[in-house]
């Protein structure tokens, strides 16, 4: 009876504060019942921009940019905003400034996922850090080489002139995403898109493969795989930019190429 006394006595004292945290919960329990709409909401809203981005990922590669999944959705939602506004070499800057930023993220996911090539990758993160990108730029080539290698879906990358869209993959995107919030739903189609915006950087050959001949009939002479691996590339072509591209393939296939069929985005 004592217990009921004091209690009573506590909420009376403290009527006030008690209706604050009442008002308070009503409010939060509005804003769950609205998290599904919100959700949609935002995937809608991604319809709008994204396809502005799909169209500009293979001009990004040609000229040796590509987009990891190992960044976050948001900024990668971020870089599809950016799209409408910014002009391709405003963009090419957009990725470099994101990848100066983020790459020891990039680089602890990478070595989380193949920890196996810690031993050279981190190397070749210090000498790029120091500077040195003679050094890092052929070992982030040669890793993502040997990245591709071990990977049916891309073992011949430089080799063969373009990989298609991997249809498997396509399915398992659009089964999580089932997975996740169900059938006819704005998310089903985000996610095809965003699987079509991952894979179109490999459906066309890419400058960075050219071989000599593609060269030199193309008179390309940006950055490339081949001059580097095989000790014909110039001192100026040892940049931050390029040992930045570079990284970013190597980060870009460690990503695509996932061994262990996680096929999620980060969310952060």
């Amino acid at each position: 009876m004592n217990d009921i006394i004091v209690i009573n006595k506590f909420i009376y004292e403290n009527r006030t504060d008690i209706e604050k945290m009442q008002d308070a919960l009503k409010t939060c329990m509005v804003e769950i019942v609205d998290l599904p709409k919100l959700a949609l909401e935002s995937y809608n809203a991604r319809l709008t921009v994204y396809p502005a981005l799909r169209e500009v990922i293979f001009p990004l590669a040609q000229r040796g940019w590509f987009i990891s999944k190992f960044f976050g959705l948001s900024e990668i939602d971020a870089l599809a905003k950016s799209v409408e506004i910014m002009s391709l070499d405003e963009l090419e800057q957009h990725l470099y400034a994101l990848y100066r930023e983020d790459i020891s993220d990039h680089v602890e996911c990478i070595l989380e996922k193949y920890p196996e090539r810690a031993f050279v990758i981190q190397p070749a993160i210090d000498a790029h850090f120091r500077k040195e990108y003679a050094i890092s730029i052929p070992i982030f080539f040669a890793q993502t080489d040997g990245i591709c290698f071990e990977s049916p879906v891309a073992k011949h990358l430089f080799s063969a002139p373009a990989i298609s869209s991997n249809d498997k993959y396509d399915d398992e995107l659009r089964s999580k995403a089932i997975e996740l919030i169900g059938d006819k739903n704005p998310v089903i189609e985000f996610y095809a898109l965003l699987s079509e915006i991952i894979w179109i950087s490999l459906t066309k050959k890419l400058p960075i493969g050219y071989n000599q001949k593609e060269r030199n009939d193309y008179n390309y002479r940006g950055l490339n795989r081949n001059t580097f691996l095989h000790g014909v590339a110039n001192e100026n072509d040892a940049t931050e930019e390029n040992s930045l591209k570079a990284f970013s393939l190597l980060s870009y296939m460690s990503a695509l190429l996932d061994t262990t069929s996680d096929i999620s985005i980060r969310t952060v």
